[in-house]
């Protein structure tokens, strides 16, 4: 249903199905697998996110960080690719940045921040020796660059916060 967000980024990452974004701004458009969402709600906005198919079923994560300006809405959207790397989402405005990490097999580095936030969408991976499945979380602040490892293809969220 429709509701209301101010102040906020707001990230939405599609695992399985489509979703259809609408909101008051009239930005929207349909969200598959591949591709990273964002809305910045500004002072506010009203949208409404819902299944774009009505016999597949939708599965998605949704994260939100708290913007640092009031600037007017924004959205849009980020092809990643389907190769291994670490690759920038969209730019946000916010103490932040965003990528999406995909790992198979080589060693892929995370540079240093203040503060990370790993959220693992597929797959097993290990950040620093800890391994981690789809659904995990891993957060913690390093100094120096984190390694995300996997014996096969994994793919998380990774936010790097300043």
């Amino acid at each position: 249903e429709p509701h209301k967000h101010r102040e906020v980024d707001i990230l939405t990452w599609v695992l399985n199905g489509t979703l259809a974004h609408e909101d008051s701004t009239g930005f929207g458009g349909d969200v598959t697998p591949g591709t990273l969402q964002h809305l910045n709600a500004g002072p506010g906005v009203t949208h409404s996110e819902r299944n774009a198919s009505t016999t597949e079923p939708l599965v998605f994560v949704q994260m939100m960080v708290r913007a640092n300006l009031a600037s007017e809405p924004s959205y849009g959207q980020v092809e990643i690719p389907v190769v291994p790397g670490l690759h920038p989402g969209p730019e946000i405005d916010a103490d932040a940045s965003v990528f999406v990490a995909r790992v198979d097999g080589q060693p892929l580095a995370v540079p240093a921040a203040a503060s990370h936030l790993i959220h693992v969408t597929a797959g097993t991976l290990t950040v620093n020796g800890t391994a981690l499945s789809a659904g995990d979380q891993w957060q913690g602040a390093a100094a120096t660059p984190l390694e995300l490892t996997a014996l096969a293809p994994a793919e998380a969220i990774v936010w790097l916060l300043r």
